[in-house]
């Protein structure tokens, strides 16, 4: 009969530690599913954050693209403004030009 209590108090004493163990265990997989949802989070932002980037890259190329583009007009501007001024001096010479011929 002895045998038999010594053998049922080394049962419960082993399931108190199975239920340890069992706990411990559990904790340690909630601890992995926590941090399999931190790192889907942190991909996700990650993927936001490379999307935001690769927006404002072509952001930027389109912006480089228009003020390369307006440094040619510039360009184009300043001599129509010089050739206007050139036209502006013969306007009053040109005028009395073909009014001599009109009369």
């Amino acid at each position: 009969m002895e045998k038999v209590e010594q053998a049922t108090a080394e049962k419960k004493q082993k399931f108190i530690e199975l239920e340890e163990v069992m706990k411990k265990v559990k904790d340690t997989e909630d601890k992995v599913a926590a941090l399999n949802a931190e790192l889907e989070g942190a991909k996700e932002n990650k993927r936001k954050v490379e999307e935001v980037a690769e927006a404002c890259q072509k952001k930027l190329e389109m912006a480089e693209r228009l003020v390369n583009g307006l440094a040619d007009e510039n360009v184009r501007w300043t001599n129509s403004v010089e050739e206007l001024k050139k036209n502006l001096d013969l306007q009053v010479g040109n005028a009395l030009l073909a009014a001599s011929f009109v009369s």
